[in-house]
């Protein structure tokens, strides 16, 4: 019963508001290209690189509690197979306590545990504290504009160096009616800061373009379908493009 009323409300949803919401979204472009300068460099330089492509599904599932009056926890569990579900590529563990700077500013430090397996390569382990910045910019085209800065200490067992990781991500949000979902549409850059292990792999290395639909099903728990396409930068070679459905399934308590 559940799963035939989001069925409906998302065909509904799509027809009236989204496509509509996505030609408004498109006035935004210049703020993000403003956020990350090297991303809207790379894509002009590079327009017509070939590309591979893999299909993928990755779901998330988070909690966010507080811990005091101060401080909120943030738990995830991310799983990214390739191929549909045929196998997974990647399982993360990641935590992050935040805390309220001033209004609509939030920092906060977390820890990410990777495990990398890879198709035809030995799995790898990855272990990544990180601080991030959280900032809510305000009112834009009857959304929300926000973003978030993380900075990721990548520490491999099998590397010699440490990788030092700056992400950068925009996320608009837009309610889209009284009972209907919000649009949610965001994109990321990722930039190495140095070379790791004699590769020449600093600059700008990855980007992630995304859109889904946020159903509030009560007022503790909220899913979230949607698509992500994530171009990874190949520096001898075409470029990677993974083609995501997205799942996101997020609780409170």
């Amino acid at each position: 019963m559940v799963v035939t009323q989001l069925s409906y409300r998302l065909g509904v949803t799509v027809r009236r508001v989204v496509l509509p919401a996505l030609r408004r979204f498109c006035l935004l472009a210049p703020l993000t290209c403003v956020a990350t300068p090297a991303l809207a460099q790379t894509t002009i330089t590079q327009p017509t690189a070939a590309r591979n492509s893999v299909r993928e599904v990755w779901t998330t599932v988070s909690t966010t509690t507080d811990l005091t009056d101060r401080f909120r926890l943030n738990a995830e569990v991310v799983v990214r197979s390739e191929d549909g579900f045929d196998g997974v590529r990647q399982l993360q563990l990641r935590g992050v306590v935040t805390t309220e700077v001033t209004d609509g500013l939030r920092i906060g430090l977390g820890y990410v545990r990777s495990e990398n397996s890879p198709r035809g390569r030995p799995n790898s382990f990855e272990n990544t504290p990180f601080p991030q910045v959280d900032w809510t910019i305000g009112k834009v085209l009857g959304g929300e504009l926000s973003s978030r800065t993380r900075m990721e200490f990548r520490l491999r067992p099998d590397g010699r160096d440490t990788s030092y990781r700056l992400r950068q991500l925009v996320r608009f949000s837009l309610p889209l009616g009284p009972d209907l979902p919000k649009l949610r549409l965001s994109e990321e850059a990722f930039f190495e800061l140095a070379e790791t292990d004699g590769r020449d792999n600093a600059g700008y290395s990855a980007s992630r373009l995304a859109a889904g639909l946020q159903f509030k099903l009560n007022h503790n728990l909220s899913i979230e379908p949607g698509y992500l396409a994530e171009i990874v930068r190949v520096r001898r070679g075409s470029d990677l493009t993974r083609h995501v459905l997205n799942l996101a399934i997020a609780t409170s308590f």
